[in-house]
């Protein structure tokens, strides 16, 4: 019916891009201007960081004239309908520090406040997506909750009503310190849950990063580590389907085995996998780069009971997320009713397109998939 279709368009597609990717050399290098601006529903720009309890950018060049904040949102010229945000936090511990003494009083938070809605107006942003990693004790929780509440209420005097989202966890306890999902909820547009990183090398053996579902042969502990897992979880604890986007990534998790002989989900590792030429981080790979090995013979797997690929080359692990296992989570999440999805990020996917029939394979069959028209 035409019901459905109308409510089918109105799904997210949530893509981060982030301010350091174009200091990646050669073809790792991502620009502004290699941003698709058809691709995603909304673009959040991470990550603007808190300083003296005001929004500061992280890199001073940012918002200086033909800065990324600029350039970001220029990206509105090609397509009016697309939304912008600026997410501030990211996981150091010195953003963390900054961010819980900016919520703890009134009047550090309404400072913090109004040099948001002062930074959104100048540089044309939509909205802001907070992402403090994480609340971690009841207090926090409450000035979390208060500031989110804060912010809505700022954001909703305004003539341009700001989009407010968050950044959320997937871990039960995380959620159950940091999280006051109710109250959360009522203040955000939208929730981006972070649906990956379920195992990666701090585990001492190899594990997906983001598997769908469980596998028999997991531990009980690790049965609750999967996207549909910490979907429900936020769900029974009261965030509406709609307001959630289910976190894909397009990057994997690597490791080094200890015994290349001995290559399956929960082999013996002894540390992340060697760092990729362009991102230059242990235990993390592009999906670039990933598709970059397979080129070069790596051995690759799919994992029936996941929904996910594995890729083994020599003692080097990865697991990781293609346009199989997007699809799939894509049709999982339209299927249950969920609000659309989150991507981190876009320029980990193959955005020149070096390495398939076309660029952004993974980002364009999430948006297939959800059948988004742009």
């Amino acid at each position: 019916s035409t019901m459905a279709s109308s409510t089918e368009s109105k799904k997210k597609l949530v893509c981060y891009v982030t301010n350091y990717a174009q200091q990646r050399k050669g073809d790792g290098k991502f620009m502004p201007s290699d941003v698709d601006p058809n691709l995603c529903t909304h673009i959040i720009l991470a990550f603007a960081k808190v300083e003296k309890n005001k929004l500061t950018p992280s890199n001073p060049a940012d918002s200086e004239h033909g800065g990324i904040y600029e350039k970001v949102n220029q990206l509105k010229k090609s397509n009016p309908k697309l939304k912008t945000l600026l997410a501030v936090g990211g996981g150091s511990k010195e953003r963390i520090r900054n961010i819980i003494e900016m919520s703890s009083s009134p009047s550090s938070r309404q400072e913090f406040i109004k040099s948001v809605t002062k930074t959104l107006n100048s540089f044309g942003f939509d909205g802001l997506d907070m992402d403090w990693e994480h609340p971690s004790n009841s207090k926090e929780k409450h000035n979390y909750t208060l500031l989110m509440q804060e912010l809505r209420k700022t954001f909703d005097k305004k003539n341009t009503r700001f989009l407010l989202s968050a950044a959320v966890p997937a871990g039960f306890e995380t959620i159950n310190t940091g999280y006051d999902v109710p109250a959360l909820s009522r203040s955000v547009d939208f929730l981006n849950l972070m649906t990956y990183d379920f195992h990666g090398p701090w585990d001492k053996h190899t594990g997906h990063n983001t598997p769908l579902y469980s596998s028999p042969n997991d531990t009980p502990y690790s049965k609750k580590l999967t996207v549909s897992n910490a979907a429900s979880t936020w769900v029974h604890k009261g965030a509406p389907k709609d307001k959630i986007m289910i976190g894909m990534a397009t990057y994997g998790r690597t490791f080094t085995l200890a015994n290349p002989a001995s290559s399956g989900v929960g082999a013996m590792a002894v540390s992340g996998g060697r760092p990729g030429l362009y991102t230059r981080k242990s235990g993390c790979l592009a999906y670039y780069e990933i598709c970059q090995m397979l080129k070069n013979g790596a051995h690759y797997e799919w994992d029936k009971n996941t929904f996910v690929p594995y890729a083994v080359k020599g003692d080097q692990w990865i697991g990781y997320d293609n346009e199989s296992s997007i699809r799939k989570k894509t049709a999982w999440l339209r299927e249950n009713g969920y609000g659309g999805a989150m991507v981190w990020t876009m320029d980990f996917d193959d955005f020149k397109g070096n390495f398939s029939d076309t660029n952004f394979p993974l980002i364009k069959t999430i948006k297939s998939e959800l059948r988004i028209d742009m």
